[in-house]
């Protein structure tokens, strides 16, 4: 079986997880046969939540399980109806969360985990009077993206 977990670092095994699958920079992929490491950029996609769609490539790399600490709800519904499960992670490093998860130690990551997307939307108005015919606008709007997750810890 082949697992994938989003990863800090291209360290194998010795790699921390990281807290959110779409926006990890690497992706450890470990083949739990004979744990052999592979790790694979994720390509550059983290700039647009939700724009992320990584099922082809873990699929084409035979993955049938992710595990994740988060992932947004997209990616969460396309990973399980591509048929790979999708796992909590019960630790902070790599190889401690394959060995939970060979033990069966890995509960599903439940929707709840999942990172429903929450915007924040703030703005701003305001006009400047000068002497004479000078007349000054300013207008801001901003949009945020927020998601957190809490890890479980052996």
């Amino acid at each position: 079986m082949k697992i994938c977990i989003p990863s800090q670092d291209d360290h194998g095994l010795e790699s921390e997880i990281h807290d959110h699958f779409g926006s990890a920079p690497w992706f450890t992929i470990v083949d739990t046969a004979n744990d052999e490491a592979v790790a694979v950029r994720n390509p550059s996609c983290h700039r647009s939540v939700g724009a992320c769609h990584h099922v082809d490539m873990l699929q084409a790399r035979k993955v049938g399980v992710v595990v994740s600490s988060g992932m947004g709800r997209k990616a969460h519904d396309a990973l399980h109806q591509s048929g790979i499960s999708v796992l909590a992670a019960t630790g902070r490093q790599i190889g401690d969360i394959v060995s939970a998860v060979k033990a069966g130690g890995a509960r599903p990551l439940d929707l709840s985990d999942a990172c429903a997307g929450g915007h924040g939307y703030g703005g701003g108005h305001g006009h400047g009077h000068g002497g004479g015919h000078g007349r000054g606008h300013g207008h801001g709007h901003g949009h945020g993206y927020a998601c957190s997750h809490a890890s479980e810890q052996d």
